[in-house]
């Protein structure tokens, strides 16, 4: 799996990705993609931690503290 991330900032390429998005190492198919996602991010096991959030590496679903 190969994690894309886009960050918001005014240093930032015009051309620099939008929202994140994982792809499949094995085929390079789009596994998911979340718009409000944005880097810089993390991978800590199975969770993307990113600025104030998290989200599972494998569905991209938001993921809460508990």
């Amino acid at each position: 799996m190969l994690v894309e991330s886009g960050r918001v900032a005014r240093d930032t390429l015009f051309d620099e990705p939008k929202g994140m998005r994982a792809y499949s190492g094995e085929d390079g198919a789009i596994l998911w993609f979340e718009k409000n996602h944005v880097g810089p991010a993390m991978i800590h096991g199975e969770t993307i931690i990113q600025d104030q959030a998290g989200c599972d590496l494998l569905s991209g679903a938001p993921k809460m503290r508990h």
